[in-house]
């Protein structure tokens, strides 16, 4: 698997967050998706930062589970 990068984790965490706030919406996922993306776009540079900085730990967590790894599209 691959690393989960800075977008990857805010949105996984948005989500779990704001679940409830989506029931009864009939795509769900990709209501909660652009939802968050709208929020992503709009935040402080500094909070970015927080989830790049978590995106590196776990690239770095990935690197030393997986030394061989390599991305193959």
């Amino acid at each position: 698997p691959r690393p989960r990068n800075a977008w990857i984790l805010y949105r996984l965490w948005w989500c779990e967050n704001h679940k409830d706030e989506f029931k009864g919406s009939g795509n769900k996922m990709a209501e909660l998706s652009k939802a968050a993306a709208r929020v992503w776009n709009s935040l402080p540079q500094e909070e970015r930062l927080y989830w790049a900085l978590r995106g590196v730990e776990e690239e770095q967590e990935h690197n030393q589970k997986y030394p061989n790894y390599k991305f193959r599209p």
